[in-house]
């Protein structure tokens, strides 16, 4: 995402270098970190964080939210996607939270989605929800995802094992089982 500088070699988004990326295309590439800041609002200001608030449809919000799988919580709210989420979100669980995270990724309909370990805090069935929403989007939409859970990268089309900084392996899921026995146990254990 440009924060942070390689030791060697450089990463570019489209032949341009991250930061002038997000500059040159607003909108167009969206980062969901592990930690999900909150900020005290509604779950509509939260979602369209960063835009002004006429920008925040029902329909851009709730076509977010669906993604997130995040609509059966607020549809459940007294005041829908007006409610309050509380200070720092003390009004939500966390998987709530991270999936409200990951619905304001999704507000801008980006062509680039930097999900790093998004899915975490979410028990197994809503991960799989998402997954599938995500999965979704294929054809238009990049999707990076940052993982340690190995069934959270099975449907990936391009699987990267990187260990210690260093590119371990890299093919489809069962390409890189067939190269890196670690991988291959951790993939038995959950049953994959």
């Amino acid at each position: 995402m440009g924060i942070f500088q390689p030791d060697f070699g450089e990463v570019n988004i489209s032949g341009l270098p991250p930061l002038l990326a997000i500059n040159s295309w607003p909108g167009a590439i969206a980062y969901v970190p592990q930690d999900i800041v909150i900020s005290n609002g509604t779950i509509r200001r939260n979602v369209g964080l960063g835009f002004l608030i006429d920008a925040a449809t029902d329909e851009i919000v709730f076509n977010a939210l669906k993604i997130a799988q995040l609509t059966d919580f607020v549809t459940e709210l007294d005041k829908g996607i007006d409610s309050e989420v509380g200070i720092r979100g003390t009004r939500m669980s966390g998987g709530q939270r991270q999936r409200l995270g990951i619905a304001r990724a999704m507000f801008t309909n980006p062509k680039l989605l930097v999900l790093d370990e998004a899915t975490s805090s979410l028990d197994g069935i809503t991960e799989f929800a998402i997954s599938e929403a995500i999965n979704a989007l294929k054809g238009s939409v990049t999707v990076i995802m940052i993982a340690h859970r190995l069934s959270t990268a099975r449907s990936a089309d391009l699987v990267v094992y990187i260990d210690m900084g260093r590119l371990i392996a890299s093919g489809s899921f069962e390409d890189v089982r067939a190269q890196v026995p670690d991988f291959d146990q951790q993939a038995k254990l959950i049953g994959t």
